[in-house]
């Protein structure tokens, strides 16, 4: 079966759906996004990446049409709604997701829940229907998805003190009270027992869920009642007198949910490429520590668990280009690791510090890029030599790149694409290459270039900021006439040189100020202090890791204490902010934006009008090209963004 026909633009995935009365008002899709998932174009029934994001609060799973930049939609005639919600009960507390495709029509999701140390298993594509699409008289009938809605069990009564187990005991019976009309809600109602119980105080019924909790609203006889976020609904029928405080009503919903014990809480899960497993960083109930378990889905079993020090805490995971190889950090010891697809002997890749994340980047050289434990920096490692890369040349020693703030996450991005860089002799063609997306706690991304190291660039690169006070690049302070001066660069009408690789000089500000007692100009900067390096008259200075250089001359007047020269920097990196008209409102916050997850997908026309001036012909070409995104959970500002690498722009906003 042809893939392409299978579901057109997602408009028409179809879904049985149980007990829609009452809709509820849009109250947003999520409540701290904390672990993203990507189901590509070439598993399952969808003819675009689909993206799962799993809500820290309230339990469910939101569904992404990742290249439409939507929620994917469930009615057809209704497109622009959100679709329903993968649900696994209100009271979890939910770490990660992973999502696992082992044939077209068979979708399961996987998420870790602290709440009860457990990995959950959730289907949500269970089979596939026959529907008939498309405008009258032109109608055509294609295999779309389905979703299997929940189901609910009779209510049981169940005398107050008496014990009672639904999955093994048998019903006691009796009461004056029974529940009518249980009704679920497809995208709501999850796997678990209810219980409803008499309060003889309150005169009312308390509602509790095993995997959701207490709800907030009593029940009252013959009063239809409606659980939080619509999970369970029911009427409770019958007369109230002649009950004791403490009976109570107990029934069952089934959505296909299923409970894993891997032997603790699993905090971070990455599916193998090929599907055949599922790797879990467990935190291990006891050991009081994490471990690095694999999980075969197919069986629901672990498998095996990867030899570690007794020191080691591994943490975040990341798959080689070709899926044969897991990476993974180490907050405990101080390396990172390289294990084999379902291995448990790991390679060792020796650390000055333990690590935080990693993301490995496989081309003309065997790259690891590490963030270390610290989280301020990434530096970049030869796997084949376990070599630290030299990422500012101009400084003595080995360096990584600094990024002044906390580094979030970060991720391979392994398709060649356009940087907004121009080659220097070809201005009209734009530089390619591969790059890792850098998530920072300041609220952007940027992007770090294969091998170099050098963040990827914006149109003008990093630079002076100029026109502010209307006297180029600095502000005097001083004898501008007869006093010290800055030479102009020899390129431009500058007077400082900010190193051409963007990320070594960060945005902020510097002053260079005279010392009469040391004969030397002082450097200070807004982000690194004072520098170490003093600079003196008529030599040139270079500031401390190679940001900046400069010459001072000196003048006819000699300097005076306290005379000074100011000046800004541009980054000149292309950033992400969330800012993308440049009017320093952020039309997408992204406020603490979380661990990036790399996908792509095929965009524009199949043909392409083109024109051969020398042979005065016409022809036609593809316009359509593979781009590379990645996907940024915010979580204080509760939204995801799709954030397109070519651009730097946050151009998709899910909330």
């Amino acid at each position: 079966m042809a893939r392409q026909p299978v579901v057109s633009a997602l408009l028409l995935a179809a879904v049985f759906t149980t007990g829609c009365r009452n809709d509820l008002a849009y109250e947003g899709a999520f409540d701290v996004p904390i672990g993203v998932a990507v189901l590509p174009t070439h598993q399952g029934p969808f003819d675009e990446p689909i993206g799962l994001v799993a809500n820290a609060h309230g339990g469910q799973i939101a569904t992404l049409a990742l290249k439409q930049g939507r929620f994917v939609t469930d009615d057809v005639s209704a497109s622009f709604l959100r679709g329903n919600w993968i649900p696994t009960g209100g009271a979890r507390v939910l770490s990660s997701v992973a999502v696992w495709s082992p044939s077209t029509f068979d979708i399961q999701v996987f998420a870790g829940d602290r709440a009860y140390q457990q990995l959950v298993q959730v289907p949500w594509i269970v089979g596939s229907q026959t529907k008939t699409v498309g405008p009258v008289g032109a109608k055509q009938s294609v295999e779309v998805p389905l979703e299997e809605g929940p189901t609910s069990g009779s209510a049981c009564f169940v005398p107050a003190g008496a014990t009672f187990d639904p999955a093994t005991d048998a019903c006691p019976g009796g009461g004056s009270v029974d529940l009518n009309n249980i009704d679920v809600k497809h995208g709501y109602t999850s796997t678990e027992t209810w219980t409803v119980t008499w309060s003889e105080v309150r005169d009312r019924w308390t509602i509790d869920g095993s995997r959701s909790g207490r709800q907030e609203f009593l029940a009252k006889n013959g009063i239809d009642y409606i659980g939080d976020k619509r999970r369970v609904a029911f009427k409770i029928v019958g007369s109230s007198q002649g009950l004791n405080d403490g009976d109570r009503l107990v029934f069952s919903t089934e959505s296909g949910l299923i409970e894993h014990d891997v032997g603790g809480i699993p905090q971070f899960l990455a599916m193998s490429p090929d599907q055949s497993l599922l790797a879990m960083i467990v935190h291990d109930a006891v050991l009081d520590a994490p471990v690095l378990r694999w999980f075969d889905p197919a069986s629901g079993t672990v498998t095996g668990e990867v030899s570690l020090p007794a020191e080691a805490r591994p943490h975040r995971l990341a798959w080689s280009d070709d899926g044969a190889t897991l990476f993974f950090a180490d907050t405990g010891y101080p390396a990172a690791w390289e294990v084999a697809l379902g291995a448990t002997t790991p390679t060792e890749h020796a650390m000055p510090w333990p690590t935080y994340d990693v993301a490995p980047l496989s081309g003309d050289a065997n790259l690891l890029y590490v963030v270390p434990e610290d989280t301020r920096s990434v530096w970049i490692t030869d796997l084949d030599t376990d070599t630290f890369l030299d990422l500012s040349p101009s400084v003595e020693g080995v360096q990584g790149r600094d990024f002044g703030t906390a580094v979030s996450g970060i991720a391979s991005i392994p398709l060649e694409y356009r940087f907004q860089q121009t080659h220097e002799r070809r201005l009209e063609k734009r530089i390619e290459g591969r790059s890792v997306a850098v998530s920072l706690i300041s609220g952007r991304v940027v992007f770090m270039e294969e091998t170099t190291g050098c963040l990827v660039q914006d149109r003008l690169g990093p630079r002076t900021r100029t026109g502010s006070n209307g006297a180029g690049d600095l502000i005097v302070v001083g004898d501008p006439i007869l006093g010290p001066s800055m030479t102009l660069n020899a390129q431009n009408d500058r007077h400082i040189q900010v190193n051409a690789c963007a990320g070594i000089a960060l945005g902020e500000n510097w002053a260079v100020r005279y010392n009469a007692l040391l004969n030397a100009w002082e450097v200070s900067s807004t982000k690194h202090g004072d520098h170490e390096r003093l600079a003196y008259e008529d030599q040139r200075y270079v500031s401390d890791n190679g940001e900046v250089n400069f010459t001072i001359r000196a003048g006819t007047v000699p300097s005076q204490d306290g005379w000074s020269f100011e000046f800004g920097v541009d980054e000149g990196s292309l950033e992400a902010t969330g800012d993308n008209d440049g009017d320093g409102i952020r039309e997408v916050p992204l406020n603490a934006p979380g661990d990036p997850v790399y996908f792509h997908f095929v965009a524009g026309s199949e043909h392409l009008l083109s024109y051969d001036f020398d042979a005065g012909t016409a022809f036609t070409v593809s316009g359509k090209t593979d781009r590379p995104h990645v996907l940024i959970p915010s979580q204080s500002s509760d939204n995801v963004a799709r954030v397109n690498p070519e651009t730097g722009s946050a151009e998709v906003r899910w909330d």
